[in-house]
């Protein structure tokens, strides 16, 4: 405790390393109390506001512990700065080296066997971006997805080369000894600090009690952005089955069955057949475009029927593959994922278990059937809190209404965890103002999209633009944007889904009296400080959908528990992610700016007094007029 104290001091060798250093006790007592989680095991709930310096708080007792650590994030944006500029900055301040790695999940790493392979049937196309990946292919040292920045996200061709699960042979392939995804798990293997996002965590979690690993052996675990952890988590303990796996297991069956001559015989073009047909047949159940359906029972009548002819043919074609191809690396690999395939399958065929929730949805080009558990804390309870491993879960938002309880119960983190908490260095009184309109439709008025376009175009303005608008629907960020673009505000407006994110934000930043409207992917893990975002405008409290068929199947265990779950899943989950949306403006001490959110619940509604408590201290108005007064005192509108 006391190096960590000292490391801390204004004198300090942090002080020293960094620029602009300025102590605040409060690190220091987040930095002892990760060390003493450390040190003596148990599990520590810590919020740290933007701000506080979180990051270097429980790394650098990371680094001095001794022990392997893992470091798991919700965001890249995250992992680039503990790896770019935190660690390097440790480095300096303890003069000593962090053995340090970064470890993706294995789709982001280019399989070198499958790259010669579709790379000599010319299957990865032409053109400019095909001709990047060929020129990438041959130089990189680490087959990370993420030094190929100009990528565009949906590149097909991307999901033939890399690094599946399906696909690998392990320690069968050829390509092994060079094998980007084994060098990375290497160097994780011998890294102190492995940073990791929460889905890789989460998956080595759920096959650790099969006896496999994703992640190297480690001795303790720091999640940062905690509170992501209960969403991530679910996907990983239950069954998803997507048309895509079908799609990829024929893709990789017809050659092993068609041999050298490249010729199928007819019970293998007929086997071929007969599971394409039937894997349309199914799938199509599932169109394009519909949103997530509820299966509350398992299938019957037609639905039934076309499954059950699925996993014939997918038993057919296993036999004939077995029978007709021969033995190698490919036909291990086909084997193993068509029987996985079939099991999935096999097991919508039966009624849901207690405490199950399952659902179809069109995940793109493909559709998608999943089999998750209803609640994931008591699995939690049981493979990541009961064991011997030190667990820190940190975040600027874990608590909602001041206090942890929420955070705890959906996790089932043990009673006796410790708790730490630390407001952040902004005087919100000062450099934030929220405002809530007079009067305004409710969100569910069909004249709602046209007033939120109307009242943005009033702030824009006031603030000339310099703003993130947040929407909760993709429906109504686009009708504000159809209206927005026909206003001739004279701002530029950046669209969510015209570029990649990164892209957009760094035209935010460059320009700096753009705007850009963003759903989901914006309300969390962006930093803009500066003048270039003096606004964020909310269009409405952002509820989850109880027609989510995940979201509904916990509201009726939160009701059969005898329990309101509006109260103690709909309305806590909305305040968090409200102060997420919110966080996104002040992001130093020089900040300034408004808050607009354009949902008059917040002021009206008695459920409104709990979500503000979970909000920074800023003066709120509902007069349009104090913004502009806001500026003119704060910073000058140029």
């Amino acid at each position: 405790m006391e190096q960590i104290a000292r490391i801390f001091s204004p004198q300090g060798p942090l002080a020293a390393a960094l620029k602009g250093y300025q102590h605040r006790e409060e690190q220091a007592n987040f930095a002892q109390s990760v060390a003493r989680t450390l040190l003596e095991g148990g599990i520590l709930l810590a919020e740290a506001g933007t701000g506080t310096g979180k990051t270097l708080a429980y790394l650098i007792p990371a680094a001095l512990s001794g022990k392997k650590v893992v470091v798991s994030t919700a965001t890249k944006t995250l992992q680039t700065q503990i790896l770019e500029r935190d660690l390097p900055l440790i480095e300096a301040a303890l003069d000593k080296k962090v053995a340090s790695a970064l470890l993706k999940g294995r789709e982001n790493y280019l399989c070198l066997r499958r790259f010669k392979r579709y790379s000599s049937q010319m299957a990865l196309g032409v053109g400019n971006v095909a001709d990047l990946l060929y020129e990438w292919a041959k130089e990189t040292k680490t087959g990370d997805r993420g030094e190929l920045s100009s990528l565009p996200e949906d590149f097909d061709a991307w999901r033939q080369i890399c690094a599946t699960s399906e696909s690998c042979l392990g320690q069968k392939c050829r390509e092994y000894e060079q094998c980007h995804l084994m060098n990375a798990r290497k160097k994780a293997a011998r890294a102190q600090i492995v940073v990791v996002n929460h889905h890789l965590f989460f998956a080595d979690l759920s096959v650790r009690a099969q006896g496999g690993e994703v992640i190297p052996s480690f001795s303790a675990v720091i999640f940062d952005e905690a509170h992501h952890i209960e969403q991530v988590a679910t996907q990983y303990f239950g069954i998803k089955v997507s048309s895509g796996q079908t799609v990829e297991l024929l893709k990789d069956a017809t050659p092993l069955l068609a041999g050298r001559k490249k010729e199928l015989s007819k019970s293998a073009a007929q086997a071929l057949e007969a599971v394409e047909n039937a894997s349309y047949s199914f799938w199509s159940l599932f169109g394009a475009g519909q949103a997530a359906v509820r299966l509350k029972e398992n299938f019957d009548g037609e639905p039934i029927s076309r499954l059950a002819r699925l996993c014939s043919g997918l038993e057919q074609l296993l036999a004939t593959v077995k029978a007709e191809a021969k033995e190698g690396e490919e036909l291990d690999s086909v084997e193993k994922r068509g029987l996985s395939l079939l099991g999935d399958l096999r097991s919508f065929m039966e009624p849901p278990k207690a405490g199950e929730v399952r659902w179809a949805e069109a995940r793109g080009r493909f559709s998608q059937i999943s089999s998750v558990p209803v609640e994931i804390g008591p699995t939690l309870a049981e493979k990541l809190f009961s064991g011997q491993k030190p667990v820190v879960l940190t975040s600027a938002t874990l608590r909602v209404g001041g206090s942890f309880d929420y955070i705890a119960e959906r996790l089932k983190i043990p009673p006796d965890a410790a708790q730490i908490t630390i407001e952040g260095p902004f005087d919100y009184k000062n450099q934030c103002l929220l405002y809530v309109p007079e009067s305004f439709p409710d969100p569910a008025a069909p004249n709602f999209p046209k007033a939120v376009a109307e009242e943005i175009q009033k702030l824009l303005s006031l603030t000339n633009g310099r703003a993130f608008c947040l929407f909760t629907s993709h429906r109504v960020l686009r009708e504000v944007a159809a209206k927005l673009a026909l206003s001739k505000l004279g701002f530029t407006i950046l669209v969510q889904g015209d570029a990649p994110r990164e892209v957009l934000l760094e035209k935010f930043r460059e320009d700096i009296h753009s705007v850009l409207l963003g759903a989901q992917a914006f309300w969390e893990g962006v930093d803009v400080p500066g003048e270039a975002l003096s606004a964020v405008i909310i269009d409405k409290l952002p509820f989850m959908s109880p027609g989510d068929p995940l979201v509904e199947a916990r509201i009726e265990k939160i009701a059969a528990d005898g329990h309101s779950a509006f109260n103690r899943y709909q309305l806590p989950m909305a305040a968090m992610a409200l102060r997420q949306g919110v966080g996104r403006l002040i992001r130093s001490t020089d900040d300034r700016g408004v808050v607009a959110v354009l949902d008059t619940r917040l002021l009206t509604k008695g459920y409104g007094s709990f979500i503000r408590r979970s909000l920074p201290l800023a003066p709120i108005t509902r007069n349009i007029n104090d913004i502009a007064i806001f500026f003119s005192k704060n910073r000058p509108v140029s």
